[in-house]
C-alpha cells in the first residue's frame, strides 16, 4: 500500500472537503431548481388552461393563437378529434406528461371538459430540458474547476502548514551525535512544533550525555588495561626465553602472550571507535607496511601451522585512509584467517581501491554468510567462531566509508574484500 506524505495527505483532505462541499451544494441547487421548474410548469399549465377556458367562453369556436411552446385545441365533434395529433387522441380531463419520441422531448398536457367542449393545452418543455442539460454541464464544469483549484490550493496551504515541520526535520538531519548545535526550538515556531522541537532537544541532550559517558568509560578502561597487558606480554617474553622451561609450559606461555596481544588489539579498536567524534586522521597509508605490521604478531602461529603467508602488494602502493583504522581491520581479518586455516595459505593482495584478504581454510557455509558481521555470532561448531572481531571490522569500515564483502566456499577458503570508496590510491 502506497502511503502519501503528510503534505499530500493534508492537500487531499482539503481538496476532498472542498469537492464534497461543492458537490453537495451543486446537487442541492440542481434539485431545488428542478423542483422550482416543475412548479413553474404546473403553474403555467393552470394559467394557460384558465386562459383558454375564458377565451372560449368569450369567443366560442375560436382558438387563441399558438405560442412558440404552447398549442391550444378545442374538440366538439368526432372530426375535431381526428384532426388532433395522434398523442392527444382519447385523452380525458386531467394532467399528462407524454414523450412523443423523435428527439422532440416531452409534452405537458392539460385537458378540461367545459359543457360539450373538450379544451386541451399542450406545452413543449424542450427549452426547459435544454436549459436543464446546460445547467448540469455547468455544474459538472464547476465541480471539475473547483476540484483542480481545491487540490492546488490544498497543496499550497499544506506546504505552509508543514513548512515548520520540514524545516525542523532538515535541521535534525544535519545534527552530528554529540556534536555542538543550537536549540531546535524557537519562538517563531507554532506551539505544537515547538513542543516537538523541545522534546528532540531533550532527547539529543540525553544521547550526547550517554555517548560521552560511554566514550569516557571505554577510554578509561582501555587506558587502565593496556598497562597490565603490556606487563603480561613482557613477562611472557622473559619466561619463554628460559631454556629450562618444558615445551608444554612454553606453549602455555605462548598462548597467554597471544591472548594478551589479541586483547590489546581489541582495546585499540574499542578506543578508536570510542573517539568517533574526533576528525579522521586520513593520510597516505603504505599498504605493504600496514600488512606486515598487522601480520607481525601472527607469524609465530603461521609458522607453527606451516602456512604460507603471501603478500601480493606492491611496495609503493598507498591509499588515502586512516592508518590506524586500516591496521585494526587488517589485524582482525588476518587473525581470523589464520585461526580458521590449518593448511595452505593466507594471502593479502591489492588492486587499485581493493584490498583482498583470502585463505585456504574451512570456509563459511552459505546460510551463515549474511550473519558473519553480527556481534558475537559464531558460525558452525567452533568455540571461537566469527565473534567480535568481524563486528569491529564492519563498524570500522562503515565509519571510514569503506565497503567490505565476503566470498567463501566451504572447505576451500574465504576472501574478504575491502573497497576504499572515495579514497585516492596509487
Amino acid at each position: 500500500m502506497i502511503r502519501l506524505d503528510l503534505r499530500l495527505r493534508i492537500a487531499a483532505t482539503i481538496g476532498a472537503v472542498c469537492i464534497g462541499t461543492v458537490t453537495a451544494l451543486g446537487i442541492a441547487l440542481y434539485l431545488a431548481a428542478e423542483k422550482l421548474e416543475s412548479a413553474l410548469v404546473e403553474q403555467l399549465m393552470a394559467e394557460q388552461l384558465a386562459f383558454l377556458t375564458d377565451h372560449q367562453r368569450a369567443n366560442p369556436g375560436y382558438l387563441p393563437p399558438a405560442g412558440p411552446n404552447v398549442q391550444y385545441y378545442a374538440v366538439r365533434t368526432a372530426a375535431d378529434e381526428m384532426r388532433l395529433p395522434r398523442f392527444l387522441h382519447g385523452l380525458g380531463p386531467g394532467r399528462y406528461e407524454i414523450d412523443i419520441g423523435q428527439d422532440t422531448g416531452d409534452r405537458h398536457i392539460a385537458v378540461r371538459q367545459v359543457t360539450d367542449t373538450r379544451l386541451i393545452v399542450v406545452y413543449d418543455v424542450g427549452p426547459h430540458e435544454l436549459r436543464e442539460r446546460k445547467f448540469k454541464q455547468l455544474i459538472a464544469l464547476s465541480l471539475s474547476t473547483v476540484a483542480g483549484v481545491a487540490l492546488l490550493l490544498g497543496y499550497w496551504l499544506a506546504g505552509i502548514l508543514t513548512r515548520q515541520l520540514t524545516d525542523l526535520a532538515r535541521h535534525v538531519g544535519t545534527l552530528v551525535p554529540n556534536g555542538p548545535h543550537g536549540p531546535l526550538a524557537s519562538a517563531e515556531q507554532d506551539r505544537e512544533v515547538a513542543a516537538l522541537a523541545q522534546a528532540l532537544d531533550q532527547y539529543q541532550a540525553r544521547i550526547s550525555n550517554l555517548i560521552r559517558r560511554e566514550q569516557e568509560f571505554t577510554a578509561n578502561a582501555s587506558h587502565e588495561l593496556r598497562t597490565p597487558l603490556t606487563a603480561i606480554r613482557t613477562s611472557c617474553e622473559l619466561v619463554a626465553k628460559n631454556p629450562a622451561l618444558p615445551e608444554q609450559e612454553r606453549q602455555r606461555v605462548r598462548n597467554i602472550s597471544r591472548a594478551a596481544e589479541h586483547m590489546s588489539e581489541h582495546l585499540r579498536a574499542l578506543l578508536f571507535l570510542a573517539r568517533e567524534e574526533e576528525p579522521a586522521d586520513d593520510g597516505p597509508a603504505a599498504i605493504f607496511e600496514c600488512v606486515n605490521d598487522a601480520g607481525a604478531s601472527l607469524r609465530g602461529e603461521i609458522a607453527r601451522k606451516g602456512l604460507a603467508f603471501e603478500v601480493e602488494v606492491p611496495p609503493e602502493a598507498v591509499v588515502e585512509a586512516n592508518r590506524q583504522a586500516l591496521h585494526l581491520v587488517l589485524s582482525n581479518l588476518l587473525r581470523n584467517a589464520v585461526r580458521h586455516t590449518q593448511r595452505g595459505f593466507v594471502r593479502v593482495s591489492y588492486a587499485p581501491h581493493r584490498l583482498r584478504v583470502s585463505d585456504s581454510g574451512a570456509g563459511i557455509p552459505a546460510d551463515e554468510l549474511p550473519r558473519i558481521f553480527e556481534r558475537n555470532y559464531r558460525g558452525g561448531d567452533s568455540p571461537e567462531g566469527l565473534g567480535i572481531g568481524l563486528d569491529i571490522v564492519k563498524r570500522i569500515c562503515d565509519r571510514a566509508g569503506w565497503t567490505i564483502e565476503v566470498e567463501s566456499i566451504p572447505s576451500r577458503g574465504s576472501a574478504f574484500i575491502i573497497t576504499f570508496a572515495g579514497a585516492r590510491s596509487r
